[in-house]
């Protein structure tokens, strides 16, 4: 078949530039080219010079004329590998074009030159004796490595691929095995997301791909293992392992420990750090997870009182406890209980349940008749006055907070007086505390509810956020994509004002609250006999005709069966994620720093320049100091201490910038930016960013939690967050502030969708 003028024009190109380009002729090596059926050859280049000089001289030339039926795609010499043909013409044109020499040899031989993968398959095209041969032609060691790498699919044969051919990438594989095995798979995996659709162009560019995912990779960990040591609380431990577990190979079982050996879990860890290597982490991670976490080992291992007031419950029928009178009792007296439970241990642990029974029955009984003593004085008081002395000689036994009491003016507290008088006999030390704080809010704080109607159906908006991928920690196994049912819960705000819900208790545990509605489901965790209640969210039926409840608990979100629960209500929580930010509530800075910022590091004392802040930028002052104390670590984090920048030391209260590939360097960047080389700059300018980004931004003006989280008016635009809980998850920091101070005015804007 007679081959087109055009590819004539090219071979006679190719031979122009063979010829006419200096030194060329005694560095080419080869030339590949592709036939119509799409099949590739390789000649060399020395060969088709003597056979197109036997065509010239008239004589027979076969190997120069089936390399004439076909189109050239590269040519390589001794140093530059093959390079794509196409990209060499385009070169010769444009020199041509500017009147400029062109040197085939030079370019193909500079970094300029677009590189060319040979394919497998190709077969090499000589002469003897007249007549063409065929052979297959075994691709250069490089490129052949290449397309091994550029066929690769799944990121494990291509992390076994990198180990077996380390020496080759010039990777050390000693080093690299000190990553964990998630790290080397994330390295692999790098590689296959980073690679071009038609594969890396050279071995050298893959090279310096898996270089800079190993050092990424390195990085990463290093900073994870920075943060473990960092975790100077359970708290941050926790929050430590669920980001990095996965990134330091560690078993994600501990999540599934009971929320008490949880945290006795987590202390043991924060106690043995620094961890000097992955590899020690790991070792004593597995060690203190298979410390005993029996009952009686709980019981034993516990220092905290909180916790061990968690321990006296959950493991109440294990440790064979009556808790019918320890639930009489008010928060302090269970807090002398545990504290007793703790003093009373013997110096190697109680040897049995029965010791343990005994000094909590004691401790139970006795604080009880403390309690019931100092309710008794306040039954039998005859005055007011009288009952002013015995609130103050007993508050602490009857858990009343006599310093809202007293920062009262004097009439306001004769009208509290009043109320707890005429209130008499009180039947429990709960009723009267709940009579004691009703009477205070009732003078100190003002609340005022208002309503907005947004124009889209509530379920319209649900698919908008679906399509936002929402994310969940409720699923177990770190962050996931939250169902449709968990967005629809958080998103109505129906669930969070002050009505009664739909909830259950457990009836018999230890129930198995399971990842579906049906025995075949995963177990997520147990939940004892007592615990809720919890909120309903959702039910459904089983092929046995079983009713489930998925129930949201404090850690996931589950299935029961309804044989287990007993169906009640409690009241919806979490009314704050509405609390208008976008004005002050007129606090005091005094009782800020005494009750909310003493001991929180560099933000304690801070409360003036809060107060000023939030006025200045027109922000809910008690907001900000909540988001910085979260922000910070509780003052306590390394960027709001001062992080030194291009030589200054920059402050970043509100973690502004700090993006999690690189939290403190993108942190101090943003900050020294900005100009926050004081803390005072650092709060001031942390409340104009928020105001102006979100709580009075202009357009989207998203003025509370659960604005800032939906943004009902634009739903799945300009979202702070992308986990579905994350305005819930905020009141209880916001309540837990607003609980210790004594004046303020609330507003609150609730929406309503069509």
């Amino acid at each position: 078949m007679q081959k087109p003028a055009c590819f004539r024009v090219l071979i006679l190109t190719l031979l122009a530039l063979l010829f006419f380009s200096g030194t060329t002729y005694a560095a080419i090596e080869t030339v590949i080219a592709k036939n119509e059926q799409g099949n590739y050859f390789v000649y060399d280049y020395a060969e088709v010079l003597r056979s197109y000089t036997q065509k010239i001289l008239q004589k027979k030339a076969p190997l120069y004329e089936d390399f004439a039926q076909k189109s050239v795609v590269a040519v390589s010499s001794a140093k530059s590998g093959y390079i794509d043909y196409a990209d060499v013409l385009k070169s010769y044109t444009g020199s041509i074009v500017k009147g400029q020499p062109f040197d085939l040899l030079q370019y193909i031989e500079t970094a300029a030159a677009k590189r060319y993968t040979p394919v497998a398959g190709t077969k090499k095209v000589s002469e003897k004796d007249g007549k063409l041969v065929l052979n297959d032609w075994i691709l250069p060691e490089e490129d052949s490595l290449l397309q091994k790498f550029n066929a690769i699919k799944d990121p494990e044969t291509m992390l076994a691929e990198l180990v077996r051919h380390a020496p080759d990438l010039e990777l050390d594989l000693n080093a690299f095995q000190q990553l964990t095995l998630y790290g080397q798979k994330q390295v692999a995996s790098k590689l296959l997301n980073l690679r071009p659709h038609s594969g890396y162009t050279a071995l050298n560019v893959f090279k310096q791909e898996l270089k800079k995912a190993y050092q990424s990779a390195v990085s990463t960990q290093n900073e994870a293992l920075k943060t473990v040591n960092d975790a100077r609380s359970t708290a941050l431990m926790r929050q430590a392992l669920q980001k990095y577990a996965l990134l330091l190979d560690l078993n994600l079982e501990w999540q599934k420990l009971e929320p008490q050996a949880q945290e006795l879990f987590l202390a043991d860890l924060v106690a043995k750090r620094p961890y000097t290597s992955i590899t020690a982490l790991q070792t004593t991670f597995a060690a203190v997870l298979e410390a005993d976490r029996s009952a009686l080992g709980l019981i034993n291992q516990i220092t905290d009182n909180k916790a061990m007031q968690d321990a006296l419950v959950t493991q109440a029928q294990a440790l064979q406890l009556q808790l019918d009178q320890y639930n009489l009792l008010n928060t302090f007296g269970k807090v002398q209980v545990a504290d007793q439970v703790i003093r009373k241990r013997p110096a190697g642990g109680y040897p049995n349940t029965a010791q343990v029974k005994t000094v909590f029955e004691t401790a139970v009984t006795n604080a009880l008749n403390a309690q019931n003593k100092a309710l008794q004085a306040v039954n039998q008081a005859v005055t007011k006055e009288a009952l002013e002395t015995i609130l103050a000689a007993q508050a602490l036994v009857l858990e009343l907070d006599l310093s809202r009491f007293n920062q009262l003016q004097p009439a306001a507290q004769n009208t509290v007086l009043e109320i707890l008088f005429s209130g008499r006999p009180y039947s429990s030390a709960k009723t009267l505390q709940n009579t004691f704080v009703n009477a205070l809010n009732s003078l100190e704080s003002t609340k005022i509810i208002q309503y907005v109607d947004y124009q889209r159906s509530f379920n319209d908006v649900v698919t908008m956020q679906m399509n936002r991928s929402p994310q969940t920690d409720l699923l177990g196994g770190g962050w996931q994509t939250a169902d449709r049912n968990l967005v629809e819960y958080y998103l109505n705000a129906a669930n969070f004002v002050e009505e009664m819900r739909p909830a259950a208790i457990i009836k018999a545990g230890p129930a198995r609250l399971r990842s579906g509605p049906g025995l075949t489901y995963d177990q997520l965790t147990l939940l004892e006999t007592g615990a809720g209640p919890f909120f309903i969210i959702d039910r459904a039926e089983d092929s046995s005709g079983f009713t489930w409840y998925r129930l949201l608990t404090d850690f996931r979100a589950g299935w029961v069966r309804e044989d287990l629960i007993i169906l009640t209500e409690r009241k919806g929580e979490g009314i704050l994620q509405f609390l208008v930010l976008s004005e002050p509530t007129n606090v005091n800075p005094a009782e800020i720093n005494e009750k909310i910022l003493q001991g929180k590091g560099i933000l304690e004392g801070m409360a003036d320049i809060f107060v000023a802040a939030a006025k200045q930028y027109r922000l809910n002052e008690v907001f900000l100091v909540s988001l910085a104390l979260h922000e910070s670590g509780e003052g306590t984090s390394l960027l709001a201490n001062g992080v030194e920048f291009n030589g200054t030391v920059v402050y970043n209260m509100f973690g502004i910038g700090a993006v999690d590939s690189d939290p403190i360097y993108k942190g101090a960047e943003r900050a020294y930016k900005e100009g926050w080389f004081t803390p005072e700059e650092a709060i001031f300018g942390g409340a104009k960013f928020i105001s102006e980004q979100y709580i009075n931004h202009p357009l989207y003006h998203q003025n509370t939690l659960y604005k800032m989280r939906w943004n009902p008016a634009h739903p799945g635009e300009h979202q702070y967050a992308t986990d579905i809980g994350w305005a819930y998850k905020q009141v209880a920091k916001i309540k837990a502030l607003y609980d210790k101070i004594t004046t303020y005015v609330l507003r609150f804007e609730i929406p309503r969708y069509h």
